[in-house]
């Protein structure tokens, strides 16, 4: 549409920095780096974008969503902690 348009919004992928990163630490990439997987990171997508659009449905607005992302990030983050330690 913008090609047509000659024209672009610069905003459009505000907020989906959030969502790449969580997708990917669900997973199972590390934060600290290492080696992860491309399914892995799918099923950290399908896992997103199916609690997405539950959210959408319940009619949850956008800005909820988003601190319901970042709750979700931050508890992937603390169980990778956790479970990294049991294993040792």
């Amino acid at each position: 549409m913008e090609g047509r348009l000659d024209s672009g919004e610069p905003r459009v992928g505000d907020g989906y920095e959030l969502l790449a990163i969580a997708a990917v630490v669900i997973g199972g990439t590390p934060l600290s780096g290492g080696k992860g997987s491309a399914i892995g990171t799918f099923i950290g997508v399908l896992v997103l974008g199916v609690i997405s659009n539950i959210l959408n449905l319940l009619g949850i607005h956008p800005y909820p969503q988003m601190i319901f992302n970042a709750l979700i990030l931050l508890g992937a983050i603390v169980m990778r902690g956790y479970f990294s330690r049991q294993e040792i």
